[in-house]
């Protein structure tokens, strides 16, 4: 599988976004993904961000580290620009990219919901409740 290019990743933003989905302009090359959640109120698939490949943009323009994180800290990540803002992940392994095409769903819709906690199963008693 080849890995997905900027214009693969906005176009699947546009669509499963209704096109609301921001960018941040100059860091295409470390747009990774979509994000899909509930942010405020509303569910919403946003753009996905390498943020240690947003340092290394930042420094191919010409900043040490230091300025590289600094600005990220205070233009980037610390700027709100509504629902559709974009998030950045810290990411501390490969991640494995499956197309949604590629997916066997009927084999997962066997099984049971997915845990958000590894280890769990509905007999181990353990995260049925997230307040502890």
């Amino acid at each position: 599988m080849t890995d997905l290019s900027f214009d693969d990743i906005r176009q699947e933003l546009v669509e499963r976004s209704d096109g609301e989905a921001l960018l941040a302009d100059g860091l295409e090359d470390a747009l990774i993904g979509t994000a899909e959640g509930w942010f405020g109120t509303s569910h919403r698939v946003v753009a996905l961000y390498d943020l240690s490949l947003c340092v290394r943009v930042l420094m191919s323009w010409g900043m040490d580290e230091e300025e590289a994180e600094e600005y990220i800290g205070y233009n980037i990540t610390g700027a709100y620009a509504g629902p559709s803002t974009p998030v950045f992940a810290v990411i501390h392994r490969q991640p494995l990219i499956v197309s949604c095409e590629d997916r066997d769903l009927s084999a997962e819709q066997e099984n049971s919901p997915p845990s958000y906690f590894p280890g769990d199963s509905p007999s181990s008693g353990a995260g049925q409740s997230m307040r502890g």
